[in-house]
């Protein structure tokens, strides 16, 4: 199971009463490992001067946009009266209202608060908020949808079309049924089922531009061999 797919966002009490210890644990472990990875892209793309943009997408293709943006605020949501993170970035993780997870002694929420400097992490912020913004995919990283069946393909929403109809971070989609202009399918995030205008998509996404955890869901879903099928059949 990977960290994209499952972010699991209540504290452990309620976790227990549900009967969802596991999802909770492997989450929590998932956090302190996304934390860690946060910590290490913004070391390694620091050069002295400034920080690399594409920090955030290294954490992002081996953790999920979600998680990334999960353990960000929650890290931000820890540091409020420090004064090197800027008045924006404190609203926009005020915004998640992260509950607490135990006692002020032992909350697990500080677990996976990203020991990075505070300038650099203030940047790192607002680098994710702007990729919340702009979305993950772009039309490059994208074949168009001009022929052939849809059914089977993992398709890429425009952005705009991401912000209007679904929670942000959600811009895979699943296709399962064509119904005329509409286009059915899932979430790989979540499973949650859609329908979308054929207008609100960029492309199919590329094998290629296929990070991990994506070609992960596909096999965990039984699709990732019917992917392949339509591929070769687009290049016949």
């Amino acid at each position: 199971m990977n960290g994209k797919l499952y972010v699991y966002a209540l504290p452990y009490e309620d976790a227990l009463k549900n009967g969802e210890e596991e999802t909770y644990w492997e989450s929590y472990h998932r956090n302190i490992e996304c934390a860690e990875a946060i910590r290490k892209a913004i070391d390694e793309n620091y050069d002295g001067r400034r920080l690399n943009a594409d920090c955030v997408r290294t954490v992002v293709d081996r953790f999920g946009y979600d998680r990334t943006r999960f353990v960000t605020a929650n890290t931000l949501c820890q540091l409020m009266h420090d004064r090197r993170i800027s008045r924006d970035n404190k609203a926009w993780a005020a915004q998640w209202d992260l509950l607490p997870d135990g006692d002020s002694w032992n909350d697990k929420r500080f677990d996976y608060v990203v020991t990075a400097d505070k300038g650099l992490l203030d940047i790192f912020a607002r680098l994710v908020r702007k990729q919340q913004e702009t979305g993950i995919f772009t039309k490059e990283e994208c074949d168009n949808l001009n022929t052939g069946s849809l059914e089977g393909r993992l398709l890429v929403l425009k952005p705009n079309a991401v912000r209007g109809e679904t929670p942000i971070g959600y811009q895979l989609f699943y296709c399962t049924e064509e119904t005329g202009d509409g286009i059915q399918g899932v979430f790989p995030l979540d499973k949650s089922e859609w329908i979308f205008p054929r207008t609100s998509f960029l492309g199919e996404l590329r094998q290629e531009c296929m990070s991990a955890w994506i070609m992960e869901w596909l096999e965990e879903s039984g699709q990732q061999e019917q992917q392949q099928e339509n591929g070769m059949q687009m290049e016949i």
